[in-house]
């Protein structure tokens, strides 16, 4: 009788023994997927992109449709104009007039096209802006390696400069200086030939695509080298770049004059 009962005691130890191996396997293989899944389920590592900041804040600026002087009839101008004025958005302290806005001013005003510093100074008045984008495109060829240039200039309006009435818009139309003679404030330029086969471009738009890109997309970065919607982007924002340098040079060189 005792031996029959030692025996079930052992039964019974050698039975919780076994599960308590196989409840450590579990937890151990458990342990194992939770490690090998953990940086999948993690994602890749998010960048925050570099962005730019306006100098003199805060300013609302409006954007020209674009000129094409590339050469090339399919160059959409609306669309890139478009991109620039997303990409002013995009500057820390600026805002940028939707387009439609701008188009439909030049329109109120007979102007297809801004030709001279009066047409740009009047139609500055029109929309009440700190700073009016008038540019042209050099160059354009979508297919790789892209190459996209322009240029642009942005009229300042002084700080001490009063806004126009909108009676007056009419009469200032009709009596504006056709020789393009610039008052109410400074002009400031900028341009660039982005090559998507020189190296120094290669680099500079690298540092852009980092943070603005889908990560563990197909293309990943290089989707700026294969679209040129997102090649404008890469130029307009280069561009904007500029003109704010140049302004913060401006504004140095004004308070020092003061």
């Amino acid at each position: 009788m005792g031996g029959a009962v030692r025996v079930r005691q052992d039964a019974m130890a050698s039975t919780q023994f076994m599960l308590a191996v196989r409840r450590l396997v579990s937890i151990g293989l458990t342990v194992g997927c939770l490690l090998v899944l953990l940086p999948a389920g993690c994602g890749p590592q998010l960048k925050n992109p570099d962005v730019l900041v306006a100098p003199d804040v805060p300013s609302v600026w409006a954007v020209v449709p674009m000129t094409n002087e590339s050469g090339v009839s399919q160059a959409d101008m609306l669309a890139f104009s478009d991109i620039l004025v997303q990409q002013i958005e995009e500057v820390h302290g600026l805002q940028c007039l939707p387009l439609n806005r701008t188009i439909s001013a030049m329109q109120a005003l007979g102007l297809k096209t801004v030709m001279t510093n009066a047409d740009a100074r009047l139609l500055q008045q029109v929309l009440q802006v700190d700073g009016l984008v008038v540019g042209t495109v050099t160059a354009w060829d979508p297919y790789p390696p892209i190459v996209l240039g322009a240029a642009l200039q942005l009229y300042l309006r002084d700080a001490g400069h009063q806004q126009m009435n909108p009676r007056d818009v009419v009469m200032a139309f009709r009596e504006r200086d056709e020789t393009g003679s610039n008052h109410g404030g400074s002009i400031i330029q900028a341009s660039g030939l982005f090559d998507a086969s020189n190296h120094r471009t290669l680099v500079d738009l690298a540092n852009f695509a980092r943070g603005r890109h889908v990560p563990d997309s197909a293309f990943g970065e290089d989707v700026y080298l294969v679209s040129m919607d997102r090649y404008t982007q890469f130029a307009s924002f280069r561009l904007v770049r500029q003109l704010l340098l140049q302004q913060q040079i401006a504004l140095t060189a004004q308070a020092t004059d003061d």
